[in-house]
């Protein structure tokens, strides 16, 4: 019984379309056509150029006391998994992700696609320690069967006053966006 069991599964994982695994270990995205991502931070105008562009990215006060930026997800089509997961590298610290689950993308005007802004979290870590920190961003989106990813450094900054009210928008009252 355990023999035919191990060549059933032989069979259907020999008709399977896996990812190959890299020497790091970490399955490498599959050929899945024109999948672009790309990643806007908030930065202290309140706007949300990509990654590669922007020097600066905001942190915020959220109205339950959590530290966050805010991150929109581009991508330039539609992949049948569009969750994932951003790696942040605050520098001279250890790394860390936070995943996200399914997004609802919405046409960006400019030929592709863009997921309302998201919360990265900074609540291990106090304003002081962050402010003025470099911090190195890298987006996973999609599954094994079809990835991209997003990678970039920014200068995290913090304005005293700029929160996040019960509603979910953000005021900066002294300076910030």
């Amino acid at each position: 019984m355990r023999s035919a069991l191990l060549a059933v599964v032989a069979a259907l994982a020999a008709g399977c379309n896996h990812a190959s695994i890299s020497d790091g270990g970490m399955p490498q995205a599959l050929d899945c056509g024109a999948l672009s991502a790309g990643l806007g931070v908030l930065d202290v105008k309140g706007d949300y150029p990509t990654i590669d562009t922007s020097p600066e990215a905001e942190l915020i006060l959220g109205f339950q006391g959590f530290k966050m930026l805010f991150f929109e997800v581009h991508m330039s089509a539609l992949p049948a998994d569009t969750s994932g997961a951003i790696v942040v590298e605050i520098d001279g610290e250890s790394p860390y992700s936070q995943g996200f689950a399914e997004l609802q993308p919405r046409d960006d005007g400019k030929g592709g696609l863009v997921a309302d802004p998201l919360p990265l979290f900074f609540n291990s870590y106090t304003f002081a320690t962050l402010d003025g920190k470099g911090c190195q961003l890298t987006l996973h989106l999609g599954g094994k069967s079809c990835s991209a990813t997003a990678t970039g450094h920014v200068l995290l900054h913090y304005s005293p006053g700029c929160q996040q009210d019960p509603s979910g928008r953000i005021e900066c009252t002294d300076g910030g966006v």
